[in-house]
């Protein structure tokens, strides 16, 4: 099994008493404050991850995981991004997955 850990930065000021909430394949499975995180054993495979605050969100981001991975995704709404929320087409939230091996990145302003 794969170690999937949700985080979200404690300097991240958009929405700062809010909770931010992470989608794992469109359902929802944990909300966030700043400096929390949350992790879940998944088995290898796909899956997509999504972050999101009322109307504002993110890209999807399209992680692949094999056994025994550990997988940090990051989400994060900066106060500019809570403003770029009031701009249609935007998706200011911020999602980023770091294992060992390297990072990748869905989204941002």
């Amino acid at each position: 099994m794969a170690m999937l850990t949700f985080r979200r930065p404690g300097g991240d000021s958009g929405g700062l008493f809010r909770d931010l909430q992470v989608l794992l394949d469109g359902e929802y499975v944990v909300g966030l404050l700043p400096g929390y995180s949350w992790a879940v054993r998944v088995p290898a495979g796909r899956y997509e991850v999504v972050g999101r605050m009322d109307w504002a969100r993110s890209p999807v981001l399209v992680c692949e995981v094999q056994d025994d991975e550990d997988l940090v995704v990051e989400v994060s709404l900066t106060f500019l991004g809570v403003l770029e929320s009031f701009v249609p087409g935007r998706r200011p939230v911020r999602v980023r997955a770091t294992t060992r091996t390297g990072s990748r990145e869905a989204g941002g302003l």
